[in-house]
């Protein structure tokens, strides 16, 4: 009858648009989740980018660094020697004045030994054999 073929119609004609909706919706679940993931992705390849940029400027920054401790160490060093040399240097200046003087005031204390009189007595003394032999006895 009409009837009932205009019934089975719109029951098939129902459930193709149920299967429609159904698959619509579906599709959009997948296109929603397929954003989702490459938002993921992308956040995930950004963070990986970044990641990868701070290990690279660590290891920048750690190299760096070793130049500069290397070059305090040396500009440090390199002051503390001249401190020490320079310390060195007066000390072994003090210490030929100080030569100079014993030397200067041993040979004035040779010129006024031998400039004394008890200096020139013994040097007279020494000069002839009699004195220095003992007074021979009397006989």
């Amino acid at each position: 009858t009409d009837q009932g073929l205009l019934h089975s119609t719109f029951g098939v004609w129902v459930e193709e648009w149920k299967t429609e909706k159904r698959g619509r919706e579906l599709e959009e679940i997948m296109t929603s989740q397929n954003e989702k993931f490459k938002t993921l992705n992308l956040r995930q390849k950004g963070a990986a980018g970044g990641t990868a940029k701070r290990a690279t400027q660590m290891q920048d920054d750690i190299m760096m660094m070793q130049v500069f401790m290397n070059w305090h160490t040396e500009v440090r060093t390199e002051h503390v020697r001249r401190h020490y040399m320079g310390k060195m240097h007066y000390k072994e200046e003090k210490f030929e004045a100080v030569q100079t003087m014993i030397k200067s005031f041993a040979n004035q204390l040779e010129q006024g030994i031998s400039n004394s009189p008890r200096g020139q007595k013994s040097q007279k003394g020494r000069g002839s054999d009699s004195s220095s032999r003992p007074p021979a006895p009397p006989s």
